[in-house]
């Protein structure tokens, strides 16, 4: 039986950050999906009129940039497991350990959306990062930010 580690993210919660101080450096263990020639990272503040959304840049591929949040801002139901393997990677073994975001996508007219389904798990500690896919977790891939549920409604 697969061991797993519990993850629910607080950010919400009073003693949550909104944003990084600086520029937090963080180095994949293995590539976001679709982008095998990036491994490391600069997460910053876009400034305050863009709060609570991150920029998660590139520093292999100068150019490349994707908006990020931490996902318990909008949603109080995402929690998963992480497998004993993704954990093991990224030295993790508390929950408190984790930082969870989620990619936001926007397109014109729409309201932006969040893919639930790969979030980015990082070790606050190392700084380590890896993107996981919660294949049965009931989580969609392109979740609008008004959603008020992180589930997939049946």
């Amino acid at each position: 039986m697969t061991e797993t580690l519990t993850i629910e993210d607080r950010t919400a919660q009073p003693d949550g950050a909104l944003a990084p101080s600086g520029e937090q450096f963080i180095a994949l263990v293995r590539p976001l999906i679709g982008f095998p020639n990036s491994l490391t990272f600069k997460l910053h503040s876009m400034g305050e009129a863009y709060e609570p959304f991150l920029a998660f840049s590139s520093i292999d591929e100068p150019g490349l940039e994707f908006i990020v949040v931490r996902p318990g801002l909008l949603f109080s139901d995402y929690v998963f497991a992480i497998e004993e393997g993704d954990a093991a990677a990224l030295g993790l073994t508390e929950p408190d350990d984790v930082d969870v975001f989620v990619l936001v996508t926007r397109r014109p007219g729409a309201v932006p959306t969040v893919n639930l389904m790969g979030p980015l798990i990082c070790n606050r500690r190392s700084q380590l990062a890896t993107q996981i896919v919660l294949h049965d977790a009931g989580f969609a891939a392109a979740v609008p930010v008004d959603a008020r549920s992180a589930r997939t409604r049946a």
